[in-house]
């Protein structure tokens, strides 16, 4: 029998809500079964994290290693577990260059924060 929170969430969720959500795996029972052992597997190991922001930060510090490397212009921006590339089509040379990457760097932090 759902709860009265779930009730609330689902009809957030189109066609009666605004919020629209789809996808290959959307709502498939194995898909979220899987799902949500994989959150009780992360939520009883915390640790887990530790190894996942250190293979973000070696992903970002390699990325950047190959842009110098191969004279490439990009900008790699990195949080945790979360890496972003940026392919430039000239080289970031003043401040105001960066207003761009910021802005999105800044959107993906705020998402990154709310999961702790």
């Amino acid at each position: 029998m759902p709860t009265v929170l779930q009730r609330k969430i689902m009809k957030g969720i189109a066609p009666l809500g605004s919020v629209y959500q789809a996808g290959t795996l959307s709502g498939n029972p194995i898909a979220m079964t899987a799902g949500l052992a994989q959150l009780h597997i992360l939520n009883e190991n915390p640790h887990i994290y530790d190894n996942l922001n250190l293979s973000g930060t070696l992903l970002g510090n390699g990325l950047k290693s190959l842009g110098e490397r191969y004279q490439m212009n990009i900008c790699v921006n990195q949080v945790g577990s979360l890496v972003g590339l940026f392919l430039l089509k000239e080289p970031l040379n003043e401040v105001s260059d960066y207003s761009y990457v910021e802005k999105v760097t800044v959107y993906f932090l705020k998402i990154y924060l709310n999961f702790y």
